[in-house]
C-alpha cells in the first residue's frame, strides 16, 4: 500500500486533471465493486453510508461507516464501492482527481509543502485510504470546487486551481491535527479504551482486527501498533485475554458443557480453545473445572 499521493506521480511541476465530480443523494444504493486511476474524495452532507475497501490479497472488506460531516480519501485503485442501505439517503460531494506535468506559473502542491508544515506532513505521510471528519471548512472549499468544474468542463481555470490548493491544504490541517492527538499518551488511550470497551461488548462474537479498527476510523496497522504501544500486549492476545477470563467464570459458576463453553467465549474450535485455555492457565478445561469444585466443596 503506497502512499495516496505520490503513488499518481505527484511532482514539483504537477496540477490536478479533475475526472469526475457529483454532488448527489443517494437512496437504497449499493454499488459494485471497481476501481480506477485517480484519487477520489467523497464527503458526506447528510445521512450516512458505508465505503468498502479491497486490499491487495484479501476477500474480506475493510469498512468504513462515514457521517454527517466525515470525508474519505482513497486511491481509485483500491477496489472499492459505496453502500446507501438508508431510506432517509445520503447526500454526499465527490470528486476524482489525479496530477499531470505542470504548464503555468501556479505553485504545486509539492512545491507549497516546502513552506507549510501541515501539507509536507500530508504528502509525506498519507497511506492509501484515510478518513477525516470536517470542521465546516473543507465542505464550503469542496462545494465551490464542485460548483467551479460543473461550470467549466474543459480548459484550465484558476479559480478552480486555487479553490483545489485551499482543499488540499484544509484537509493537511486535519490530517496533522488527528495524528498529533492520536500520537499523544491521552490521543491514543483514547482509541485503545474504546477497542477494549468493543471487546468487552462482542467478545462473545467473530472480532478481528480490521473490524476493530473500523470500529474506530483507524487503519488496522496504525491500531495495532498504538494498542500494543499503551498495553504491552497485540490486539489478538488482549482479546483472547479477556476470553479466556470468561470461560473461567463459567467453568467456575455455571454447569454449561465443557464443550459448549467456546461458543460461549467466541472461539469456534473446541480444540482451539482447549490448546488456548491451556496455554493460559496451565490447565485443561476440565481440569480447571474439576479443580473449582473441590476447592467449593472443601470450602
Amino acid at each position: 500500500m503506497g502512499n495516496l499521493f505520490y503513488a499518481h506521480q505527484l511532482q514539483r511541476s504537477s496540477y490536478p486533471m479533475f475526472s469526475a465530480y457529483y454532488y448527489k443523494q443517494w437512496k437504497n444504493y449499493e454499488m459494485d465493486f471497481h476501481k480506477h486511476d485517480s484519487i477520489e474524495m467523497m464527503y458526506v452532507i447528510n445521512g450516512h453510508c458505508h465505503i468498502e475497501l479491497l486490499e491487495s490479497g484479501t476477500s474480506t472488506p475493510i469498512v468504513y461507516e462515514l457521517k454527517k460531516g466525515e470525508f474519505i480519501l482513497l486511491d481509485g485503485r483500491v477496489p472499492h464501492r459505496l453502500i446507501v442501505r438508508d431510506e432517509a439517503g445520503c447526500r454526499m460531494l465527490n470528486v476524482e482527481f489525479t496530477f499531470l506535468p505542470a504548464s503555468h506559473q501556479l505553485p504545486s502542491i509539492a512545491s507549497l509543502a516546502d513552506e507549510d508544515e501541515e501539507l509536507q506532513y500530508l504528502l509525506k505521510h498519507a497511506e492509501a485510504f484515510f478518513v477525516l471528519r470536517d470542521i465546516d471548512e473543507v465542505y464550503a472549499t469542496l462545494k465551490g470546487l464542485v460548483l467551479e468544474l460543473d461550470q467549466q468542463q474543459s480548459g484550465r481555470s484558476l479559480k478552480r486551481d486555487l479553490l483545489f490548493t485551499q482543499l488540499i491544504v484544509l484537509v493537511a490541517r486535519l490530517f496533522k491535527a488527528s495524528h498529533a492527538s492520536a500520537e499523544t499518551p491521552s490521543g491514543a488511550m483514547h482509541y485503545v479504551r474504546k477497542v477494549q470497551s468493543y471487546i468487552h461488548q462482542h467478545y462473545d462474537g467473530s472480532i478481528t482486527v480490521e473490524e476493530l479498527a473500523r470500529s474506530v476510523n483507524v487503519h488496522p496497522n496504525y491500531l495495532h501498533r498504538i494498542f500494543r504501544a499503551q498495553t504491552g500486549v497485540t490486539i489478538v492476545s488482549y482479546l483472547n485475554r479477556y476470553r479466556m477470563e470468561k470461560a473461567m467464570m463459567l467453568l467456575r459458576e455455571t454447569d454449561i458443557p465443557i464443550a459448549h463453553i467456546c461458543e460461549y467465549v467466541g472461539v469456534n474450535s473446541r480444540v482451539y480453545f482447549h490448546d488456548l485455555f491451556k496455554k493460559h492457565t496451565g490447565v485443561t478445561p476440565v481440569q480447571y473445572r474439576e479443580q473449582s469444585n473441590r476447592q467449593y466443596f472443601e470450602h
